[in-house]
């Protein structure tokens, strides 16, 4: 990977907003539905995936599971308050991919960088220089995928800049959003792309199969259909309160019924 000089905000930006939550396997379920019914078997299909959905609705393990399944390669971005800020913004995806692909270098940006004044005025010049680069480093398809993209909303600078620079990707930079809330972003290759997959909370919510699934086999609680089909009555597939449900925690006791649902 090609040394490059830190600006003091890369040097500020927390490590661990480069890498995914760790997600518990044995504790999750499958969403094979969804992973063969609305992702396809053609991982690089659309160049926005957008996953909008409630918390605790299973939106950062369901595209665990898509980049598993998939295999495809991927950089992750965790968004917090500090990304508000589109020279923020712009110093992490430089930080991103300069950690991500062994080939990139982007010394006109890093200069500009290391300089520490860009004016919003510069945002789509620096854009420009950084996909460039991402474009010349890329051998294959990539996804970037920005969790929690709704921390940027009513941010009109940093709103314009993620437009802007969704609109200017190569063909080979994919882009999964997730957010709990719709997004304010305008770009083209969302507002008018035909290809666009967009999943929200009904499409996450359980099925009464597989809430039967996640606790007769996973949670290890037996119940019957009747109380799964009340679990769905209520919860309306919400995963988090189906969880709860089964946590002889959350009620403080070792049997758990249904109608118990609508306390947590």
């Amino acid at each position: 990977m090609t040394s490059h000089t830190a600006s003091s905000i890369q040097r500020s930006i927390a490590v661990n907003k480069f890498y995914p939550p760790r997600i518990n396997k044995a504790q999750s379920i499958w969403r094979h539905a969804i992973l063969t019914d609305r992702l396809g078997d053609d991982p690089f299909g659309s160049p926005v995936i957008i996953v909008e959905a409630q918390a605790g609705q299973g939106k950062t393990t369901l595209v665990n599971q898509f980049l598993d399944h998939s295999g495809a390669p991927f950089v992750w971005y965790q968004i917090t308050s500090e990304d508000r800020d589109p020279v923020y913004l712009l110093n992490a995806f430089h930080l991103a991919f300069a950690r991500k692909l062994e080939n990139f270098s982007s010394p006109q940006l890093e200069a500009i960088l290391a300089n520490g004044r860009v004016e919003p005025m510069d945002l789509q010049g620096c854009v420009n220089i950084l996909v460039n680069d991402i474009d010349s480093a890329l051998g294959s398809d990539m996804f970037l995928v920005l969790d929690d993209l709704h921390l940027t909303n009513n941010t009109p600078l940093a709103v314009h800049f993620l437009d802007y620079l969704i609109d200017s990707a190569p063909p080979q930079l994919h882009f999964i959003l997730l957010s709990r809330h719709p997004l304010m972003l305008e770009a083209r290759t969302i507002r008018k792309n035909p290809h666009l997959v967009y999943l929200d909370n009904d499409d996450l919510a359980l099925s009464l199969a597989e809430i039967e699934k996640l606790y007769n086999e996973i949670l290890a609680t037996h119940i019957s259909s009747s109380e799964a089909e009340q679990i769905l009555e209520i919860t309306n597939g919400w995963i988090m309160g189906i969880v709860l449900a089964a946590n002889p925690l959350a009620v403080g006791r070792k049997s758990i019924k249904p109608e118990q649902v609508m306390t947590m």
